[in-house]
């Protein structure tokens, strides 16, 4: 009995060895990850609990204006409201439902906001993502704030929204502005943009982004353990954006918009473009092109079936067809080639062509005119737009021993001209023209033909804005002026404009 006491003995001991050597293991641990914790990753867990108690909330700056000469608001801001959701407040087991949620109250697929919020948690969980791509009303955004308990990391803002007062009559002109897409989000992240920021895409509201697109500010906010705001910890304003005043004056738009429609229905034209200028400084005054779009429709968010239909619109209402499109001359090139031709001196002003038939046959090619004018000089000859006294001038005639300036040397004064140059207007981008030297065949009789058909351009193109200013200048004695739309005065505020009288 004595040793099977003392047997039982030892038994109890090794087990309680054991199990202290466990406790003081488990203890030494404990010990070991609760140094690596508050020690060792002190300042990470430091900055992870920061981050969910404070926040930093970008403020996005007011867009500049665009005015008219006169103070008339062309492109202004209204009120709206964001719906945008926090991705680090929203708990990944609720995301199913609170995007269900917010589907049916802002009428959008579920499927399009899983995908937003999907990319702004790897990209930067603490930074709002827009789940609207567009302002909301202000209705809705009122039926969403009241179910936020119900939302968490749902967010509704107060923003602007583009307006473009008078809608396609300006859209060639301002252009229109439109959502970054992931690349370009990439791409300018650095220069302060946001993921639901807009940025102009062409006309005014493109050339002058950087301009009209302000300052972003920044407001960090404390917020206790429920995410609620508790106060405003240091904020630094925005600062809106600049405003552009431009050349064009509205009134005389209006009274071009209408002469040129009316134009248009009674010739029963598809297009047509308008440009009033400034010979003496190259103001633009007005600028019509029609058809044209609805700025607005791109700002509230283009639908598939409104995209397919402008672009599939034979008369192109997309294309400001005063700088975005190019055209062939016509007679206004006969300018070019007789100056030329007296520049060069194979003509003066007393040079005869003898015009008897409106058709001058050479080497089985047939150069038409209007009419047949008789023996003419070059005023009466630039008078009555005869083109075979400037197929003369451009090619000559072998039959008269007339001599012809020659393609090159009216290309090299087209070039001199502007007309091969890039067109491109202040608050606009355009297309450059084309040579026609491009498109000439080769060869004696072939040769023979471009010679004279050179003199009125059929391979020339270029747009009506670069022919306007050749115009202008001729009227300023030959004085190129450059073409502008913006005045200099740029960054004032009128104090009234058409929309506020």
């Amino acid at each position: 009995m004595r040793a099977g006491a003392v047997e039982g003995s030892g038994l109890s001991a090794r087990r309680f060895g054991a199990v202290a050597f466990a406790i003081v293991a488990s203890l030494v641990v404990l010990s070991a990850r609760l140094y690596d914790l508050q020690v060792l990753q002190s300042d990470h867990y430091r900055g992870l609990a920061d981050q969910n108690r404070m926040l930093r909330l970008p403020l996005t700056a007011e867009r500049g204006l665009i005015y008219d000469r006169n103070g008339v608001a062309l492109a202004r801001n209204i009120p709206g409201f964001l719906v945008s959701v926090l991705p680090a407040d929203l708990p990944a087991s609720s995301q199913a439902d609170v995007v269900q949620k917010l589907a049916t109250l802002l009428s959008v697929p579920a499927e399009d906001i899983t995908p937003l919020i999907r990319a702004g948690r790897a990209r930067s969980p603490y930074e709002p993502v827009g789940v609207t791509r567009r302002p909301v009303g202000r209705d809705i955004a009122l039926l969403v704030e009241e179910r936020l308990p119900d939302l968490p990391g749902v967010r509704v803002d107060t923003t602007t929204i583009r307006q473009y007062t008078f809608g396609s009559l300006y859209a060639p002109v301002l252009g229109y502005v439109g959502p970054l897409s992931e690349d370009e989000y990439v791409e300018l992240r650095a220069s302060g943009y946001l993921p639901d920021d807009l940025i102009g895409r062409t006309g005014v509201e493109s050339v002058y982004e950087k301009y009209l697109r302000g300052t972003y500010g920044v407001r960090e906010v404390e917020r206790d353990a429920a995410q609620r705001e508790i106060k405003t910890l240091a904020e630094q304003p925005a600062l809106p954006g600049g405003n552009v005043v431009l050349t064009i004056d509205d009134k005389l738009q209006q009274l071009i918009a209408t002469e040129l429609r009316q134009s248009i229905q009674r010739n029963e034209m598809l297009a047509g473009v308008g440009i009033a200028m400034n010979p003496q400084n190259g103001e633009i005054l007005a600028l019509v092109s029609i058809p044209s779009y609805d700025d607005n429709v791109f700002v509230r968010g283009v639908t598939d079936a409104e995209m397919a239909g402008l672009n599939s619109d034979k008369a192109r209402p997309l294309v400001n067809k005063a700088i975005g499109d190019i055209y062939p001359p016509g007679s206004t090139f006969k300018a070019v080639t007789g100056l030329a031709a007296l520049n060069e001196g194979t003509a003066n002003p007393h040079t005869i062509v003898n015009v008897s038939s409106n058709v001058l046959t050479v080497n089985g090619y047939n150069f038409f005119d209007w009419r047949a004018h008789g023996s003419i000089d070059f005023i009466t000859g630039y008078a009555h737009s005869s083109d075979i006294y400037f197929y003369t001038l451009g090619g000559g005639n072998p039959y008269t021993g007339q001599k012809g300036v020659g393609p090159d040397k009216i290309a090299e004064y087209a070039r001199m001209l502007g007309f091969h140059s890039r067109s491109r207007v202040e608050g606009a981008r355009a297309r450059r023209g084309v040579d026609h030297r491009q498109h000439l065949p080769h060869g004696d009789r072939a040769g023979f033909r471009c010679r004279h058909a050179a003199a009125t351009a059929p391979g020339l193109y270029h747009d009506r804005q670069r022919r306007h200013r050749f115009h202008a200048a001729r009227a300023q004695g030959g004085r190129r002026c450059r073409r502008r739309a913006d005045l200099p005065e740029a960054g004032r505020r009128p104090t009234k404009g058409r929309d506020q009288a």
